[in-house]
């Protein structure tokens, strides 16, 4: 016959199998335990219990107490870890603590887990609570109890009461720790205090407490985000001649700090410094570094912080490779901006629509439509799908070449994939319909918007049609247009002013010219150099010298620098009049920081 397996060996197969986390078959061996016979005791039910509570899953811990308390009184210890097990996966129910209170004797160590969970899930109330409700129960709060509470208040933004409590802490026979000191000091400086942190930070020196690295590293990121760089930097000089030995992390902070106060220099000699001490900058300080660059439009150092970056294994995120991208683009990188695509593909950095809609914009707008056809491809097998924004891009590249039909494909597939157009769509194909001589189909696009509640037309819209009128020789049209704009509540800028003003006195409707640029005044729009200028070329076209001249001298008490347009259109004027006096007059203006052209 054979050996029965003892209730020892039970217990050594199933603490066994807890020990590498392999919890059901553990559990799976103890109810082969009872199936045979061999009733668990109070050893089988803490390893199986503290064992579920460790892996994520209270449920089957408190479902195994449940069991347990059919044949014994478990202890606080497993009380505990079925708490424990509850804040560790976020599933605080603090009515389950309260619960099983009556059951067991509760002590600090079952209170303070409950606490920390409850504070570190930002219920502070409750944290405070119950940690009021520790010290009526006959426990003394240990350390761990009184730092989370004060860690919470202070992240909730309760500084007084935060510090109150670290006043009693201090106060009564509960040392605080290098972790509550910390803890303080990082609360003090996210609410500005500085001087009060170093208050702390002192005392904590005094009290015999050695700060720790991230305890200088929580000061010295205050400094830095304060932009008092000249504390921060003599804190880490106090770390590198005595330690703690700063870390990567430490050294972020300065650099992030130098950077935003635009110490570029400062911030490349704190990151030499770190190397020195074989510290290699991480993903914070290239971010910071990168970022830095592309806010000053320095594409060449941004491009190279990247090519070191992704080389060290460090990746960007969406947002700044979308910015690189756009700035390499605007600066007429455009094969470094396709390899950084590329790499941000490879570094599996996948591009969402901003992305792949700014890398359309950008090929359209050097008139590569067929680079950026090729990327809308892309973008629509990557399952991002392309957006109004990427379809808009794309037509506005076809309209820039004069390809309106081509334009137009491309309007089609958006409306057949369910995009919806914008009014940004409707303005960029009125637009080149215009520029084609295809007034009347424009113009009935318009109207196709003004039937579409959910796409008015904007004062861009309005412009593009009064432009497009107007240069088309419907004037009458186009001032209809800007009195209906103006009807409809949307207010003209300068440019829309100044398309009606050149379509006007080209027409010869000189006094209604005029009288805008009057309007203009009234209303607090000051005209521009282009909108004089379109006046006096009416005038001029009119052989209106006179007048032109009057305008010209308006222009000038205004304070408005006429330009090179302005100067040619004059000088037309008077030597088509034979009026070389007055020509000397309008150079002698120009004399006064308006460049002219070589032997004029």
């Amino acid at each position: 016959m054979g050996c029965e397996p003892t209730i020892v060996s039970y217990n050594t197969v199933i603490s066994g199998l807890a020990s590498i986390d392999k919890m059901d078959e553990a559990y799976k061996f103890f109810n082969s335990m009872i199936d045979n016979g061999c009733e668990p005791d109070v050893i089988a039910f803490t390893t199986l219990i503290h064992g579920f509570c460790k892996a994520g899953q209270p449920q089957v811990g408190h479902k195994l107490l449940n069991q347990a308390l059919k044949r014994f009184r478990p202890d606080v210890f497993l009380y505990t870890s079925v708490i424990h097990g509850y804040c560790k996966a976020g599933d605080l129910d603090t009515g389950y603590f309260r619960a099983v209170t009556p059951k067991a004797s509760l002590d600090v160590i079952s209170y303070t887990t409950v606490i920390k969970g409850l504070a570190d899930s930002k219920r502070i109330d409750e944290a405070c609570e119950l940690f009021e409700e520790l010290k009526t129960a006959g426990c003394s709060p240990n350390v761990v109890a009184y730092t989370a509470v004060i860690d919470g208040l202070l992240k909730a933004g309760r500084i007084e009461d935060g510090l109150k409590n670290f006043e009693e802490m201090s106060g009564s026979s509960c040392v605080p720790t290098r972790t509550t000191y910390t803890v303080v000091i990082d609360g003090l400086c996210k609410a500005q205090m500085l001087p009060d942190a170093c208050k702390v930070f002192e005392q904590m020196v005094q009290k015999g407490c050695v700060p720790d690295t991230i305890t200088y590293t929580t000061l010295i990121d205050g400094f830095s985000k304060a932009s008092k760089m000249d504390e921060a930097r003599k804190l880490l000089d106090v770390m590198l001649t005595k330690g703690p030995e700063p870390t990567a992390v430490t050294y972020g902070s300065i650099v992030h700090g130098f950077c935003k106060l635009d110490m570029i220099n400062e911030a490349k000699e704190v990151i030499a410094q770190m190397r020195e001490r074989g510290c290699e900058p991480g993903l914070f300080i290239f971010t910071s570094l990168l970022s830095y660059y592309l806010s000053k439009g320095r594409a060449e150092e941004a491009y190279q912080v990247l090519t070191e970056m992704t080389a060290r294994g460090c990746a960007p995120d969406v947002i700044l490779y979308t910015s690189l991208i756009d700035l390499l683009f605007s600066t007429g990188r455009v094969p470094e901006a396709r390899h950084v695509f590329d790499s941000m593909i490879e570094k599996g950095c996948a591009p969402d629509a901003l992305t792949y809609g700014t890398i359309i914009q950008n090929f359209s707008k050097i008139g590569n439509v067929e680079a950026a056809g090729e990327i809308l491809e892309l973008m629509a097998k990557s399952g991002v799908g392309p957006d109004c924004f990427a379809y808009n891009s794309l037509m506005d590249g076809y309209v820039k070449l004069e390809r309106v039909d081509q334009a137009f494909g491309v309007y089609d597939r958006m409306v057949a994939s369910g995009i919806k157009p914008n009014a940004v769509t409707f303005n960029v194909l009125m637009h080149g319909l215009f520029k084609d001589g295809k007034t009347d189909r424009a113009f009935s696009l318009f109207k196709e918007m003004l039937e579409k509640e959910e796409v008015p037309p904007t004062l861009v819209s309005y412009t593009i049609l009064i432009d497009g009128l107007g240069k088309a020789g419907r004037v009458s049209e186009a001032f209809l247009q800007f009195q209906e704009m103006i009807d409809r509540g949307i207010i003209p800028e300068c440019h829309t002013y100044t398309s009606l003003i050149y379509s006007l006195a080209k027409a010869g409707r000189i006094p209604e010219a005029k009288k805008l640029v009057e309007d203009m005044v009234k209303l607090g729009v000051n005209p521009d150099v282009q909108a004089y200028s379109a006046l006096i070329t009416g005038l001029i076209d009119s052989s209106m010298v006179d007048t032109a001249w009057d305008v010209f001298q308006e222009m000038m008490k205004r304070g408005c620098a006429p330009n090179e347009v302005t100067y040619k259109v004059l000088r037309r004027g008077f030597r088509a009049a034979g009026r070389a006096l007055d020509l000397e007059a309008v150079k002698q203006h120009f004399s006064q920081g308006v460049a002219m052209e070589a032997g004029s």
